[in-house]
């Protein structure tokens, strides 16, 4: 088995995490509507500033929780492509209206370092879109995606992820955030049982 913060899974759960969690992440990414331009309102620029404003509050940053209360935070580690191996970060199921959601995820190695090299797996920020999340909403036509997915490669089987979750409320005053940390490792699948013999006829 493998931990997620401090939830472990069994056998069945790794299996359908492995299988579904990525199909989700193009369905979350992918389907129409689920995205809103924000062009008119938000320059390269200040997408830029956004990202480093982020990651600056993720190093400096020394208290993370392993859930939230606002929505339910999952992920997988997999095999990916050329011998490395890619995780999937799904946040969705929200308690609350969560407008305008901006995630960071930022890798942290064996030796404790956050890996901030390259550019760090991120939903919300860098692109020219938004996502909304809202209770009990998934509404294609209106921008409310089921969940966001933010997905990332990495050399090792195991990683531990410092991520920040960033969302407006409803009347957008107040800007919301919440820091957390997500350990994954890469497991084999279980191999198939052998199907019972038939009696003979």
């Amino acid at each position: 088995m493998f931990k997620i913060g401090c939830v472990w899974y069994n056998s069945v759960m790794k299996k359908f995490l492995r299988i579904v969690l990525p199909a989700f992440a193009v369905l979350c990414l992918t389907v129409p509507g689920a995205r809103r331009g924000v062009e008119a309102i938000d320059s390269d620029e200040e997408r830029v500033i956004k990202y480093e404003t982020y990651l600056a509050a993720i190093e400096s940053n020394d208290s993370f929780v392993s859930e939230s209360d606002y929505f339910d935070i999952t992920g997988v580690m997999n095999v990916g492509p050329d011998g490395g191996y890619r995780y999937d970060v799904l946040i969705d199921h929200p308690r609350i209206a969560m407008y305008d959601v901006r995630i960071l995820c930022v890798p942290r190695d064996a030796t404790g370092t956050l890996q901030t090299k390259d550019l760090c797996p991120s939903a919300g920020i860098l692109e020219k879109e938004s996502y909304n999340l809202i209770t009990y909403q998934i509404n294609k036509e209106k921008g409310y995606p089921a969940g966001v997915v933010v997905s990332g490669l990495y050399e090792q089987d195991a990683v531990t992820l410092e991520i920040i979750v960033v969302w407006n409320g409803y009347a957008r005053l107040a800007e919301n955030r919440q820091f957390l940390e997500l350990s994954l490792k890469y497991t084999e699948p279980e191999p198939e049982p052998a199907p019972e013999p038939t009696p003979e006829s």
